[in-house]
């Protein structure tokens, strides 16, 4: 039985892609912060690293940078 990890990192563009989308999928601040709060409350070593008095799109490339830097765990 071959053990080695076939996980594969997803491509830049998926990255930039998903930062992109998360900056736009909700018009207001205030719904945009209840979906990432509500999706990532079981990664709370995430949420505490969003500093969500920024604009969406700082926050969003934040949490890409972090999803990226463990992307075997995240």
């Amino acid at each position: 039985m071959d053990t080695t990890n076939t996980s594969k990192k997803l491509a830049r563009a998926a990255y930039s892609a998903l930062g992109e989308a998360l900056a736009v999928i909700y018009w207001n601040k205030k719904p945009f912060e209840s979906f990432l709060r509500t999706t990532l409350r079981d990664y709370p070593e995430l949420l505490v690293q969003l500093n969500f008095s920024e604009t969406k799109r700082e926050i969003s490339e934040q949490l890409v940078y972090l999803l990226a830097a463990n992307e075997q765990k995240y």
